[in-house]
């Protein structure tokens, strides 16, 4: 079972300073490139969503 902490870690919404955002979201030009081959705007957001979470948690590691 999960402690309160834990779920809270894993299910609380991000509170990303603006540094933060800019690093976890930027693209790189290999990444935009990707990025533009997704057909829909909506997969485009959650792919880069994703890649942003992404970045966030191996930094907190």
């Amino acid at each position: 079972m999960l402690t309160s902490s834990e779920i809270n870690e894993l299910y609380a919404l991000p509170n990303f300073s603006r540094t933060e955002r800019e690093d976890y979201f930027s693209l790189d030009k290999e990444t935009q490139k990707l990025v533009n081959t997704l057909r829909q705007v909506e997969t485009r957001i959650y792919f880069i969503l994703l890649l942003g979470y992404f970045r966030s948690r191996t930094n907190s590691i």
